[in-house]
């Protein structure tokens, strides 16, 4: 009788940690160094070093800021409410990423390429959103993009 009760106690164990081993989120850390964002979880780690970085989105809401980083190999890391200090860490990549993006950004608009961000481009000509595009004129004194006055009207073509 006493096996029979230590069996069901040791399986009802059993059972207990395999459900919440299933429900319960994985546990990570999110290490931030000066040329890369390591998630660590057991014992694997992923880098995300900011070479690779392809893409970098802020969703906003009325509760929290959600970073999401995607590198070139389409791999994917978050930066939500989940994460301790989340919010100025996500803050922290953001700038980190602008600074590192921006030149390259600035120097393939200034050679005419469309940049993209989402549903949102960009050339030396247009803003494009999704079927629409705003006009872009250039001062002639400072030769800087200047916005026409034009409403957004759908691309053609």
């Amino acid at each position: 009788m006493v096996q029979f009760i230590t069996m069901n106690v040791l399986v009802g164990f059993a059972l207990a940690s395999l459900g919440a081993g299933l429900f319960c989120s994985p546990s990570y850390t999110l290490i931030l160094f000066p040329d890369a964002l390591a998630r660590t979880a057991g014992n694997t780690s992923e880098v995300f070093s900011w070479s690779e970085v392809k893409e970098l989105y802020t969703f906003i809401n009325r509760v929290a800021r959600e970073h999401r980083i995607v590198a070139q190999d389409g791999r994917r890391l978050e930066i939500d409410a989940k994460v301790k200090d989340g919010k100025k860490l996500g803050l922290t990549v953001q700038q980190t990423l602008f600074v590192r993006m921006r030149p390259g950004a600035v120097k393939a608009f200034e050679a005419g390429e469309t940049l993209t961000f989402g549903n949102l481009r960009v050339d030396q000509n247009f803003l494009y959103y999704k079927d629409k595009r705003l006009g872009v004129g250039r001062d002639q004194e400072n030769d800087t993009p200047v916005q026409c006055v034009h409403a957004l009207a759908p691309v053609r073509g």
